[in-house]
């Protein structure tokens, strides 16, 4: 199987036809089809029910699409880290930021630097923090105050907050104190240890059983929250959960900490080289002027 056979499964579930997929991979009908039997034959089982009009994926289908989704993103991922040197675009990691305020901010730099000339990667901060070091990220959001060379400024503070599955013992609580987590286990993008968050520490103590989750797979977290069986930490005021599907909102829970609640720190990080290039000097003298101070919440 090749990577064309995860981006035609994915088209279908998205299109829900394969008249859809072929449309919008620019591609034909039949290849779409070709593509995804093989894909079928290879992995033995039926990934979308063909009996409907609208089609949908099977059990197995279901099962499949994050991890075709990493794949692929992964795979572009790659592809934008090492681009031609002669259009390399103007690279930026945001991965850890609330979508509201991601999105927001990613507009602001289009506007800054021209959309075109830009390029988000879905990057964890530790993963962000090593790219920047070695000249592979231009500049980037993360959780630390950076080592030398690099330079920084805060531009977001949030209040934290638990995400916990939706059962009457937490629905019943207001609060979620350390030891209501205990039993649990936390979903993270990252190893929690590293979270730069004191107050977290007694939490933590609490969920010894942690799963890494892909951080380019969108609300993976709140994924494996729904489940049952973990939970997550968030900013309190994160609006990332409106785009749920209606039955992992229904099976989650967002929950405020106990006093004093835990904040933590978002991060600006570049490297000083990046102040004398053309073409990122402008992005950076419009985001210092936006945060002239950290955006609390």
């Amino acid at each position: 199987m090749q990577l064309v056979h995860f981006e035609v499964f994915l088209a279908v579930v998205r299109e829900r036809s394969f008249a859809g997929a072929a449309k919008s991979l620019w591609v034909s009908p039949s290849r779409v089809t070709e593509r995804m039997q093989q894909l079928e034959r290879e992995l033995g089982v039926t990934l979308v029910d063909r009996s409907t009009r609208d089609l949908t994926p099977t059990q197995a289908g279901r099962a499949l699409i994050p991890r075709a989704e990493i794949i692929v993103q992964e795979f572009e991922l790659v592809r934008a880290l090492f681009p031609d040197e002669e259009e390399a675009p103007v690279r930026v990691g945001m991965r850890s930021l609330p979508e509201d305020f991601r999105e927001r901010l990613q507009h602001e730099m289009e506007v800054a630097i021209g959309k075109e000339r830009l390029t988000v990667l879905p990057l964890d901060p530790r993963t962000q923090l090593e790219l920047l070091l070695s000249g592979r990220l231009d500049c980037g959001f993360t959780w630390d105050v950076p080592p030398a060379p690099l330079l920084s400024i805060p531009v977001l503070i949030e209040t934290m907050a638990v995400v916990v599955p939706a059962t009457a013992r937490f629905a019943a609580l207001d609060v979620i104190r350390p030891q209501d987590l205990a039993g649990l286990r936390m979903a993270s993008t990252i190893d929690p240890q590293t979270m730069p968050v004191p107050g977290l520490r007694s939490y933590l103590d609490h969920l010894p059983h942690v799963d890494i989750v892909n951080a380019a797979v969108a609300n993976a977290t709140y994924l494996l929250v729904s489940g049952g069986k973990h939970c997550s930490f968030v900013g309190e005021a994160s609006t990332d959960h409106h785009s749920l599907s209606s039955t992992t909102r229904r099976n989650v829970l967002i929950k405020s900490l106990a006093e004093p609640k835990p904040r933590l720190t978002s991060y600006l990080v570049w490297r000083p080289s990046a102040e004398e290039a053309p073409e990122l000097s402008p992005l950076l003298a419009h985001l210092r002027r936006r945060f002239v101070r950290p955006e609390e919440r």
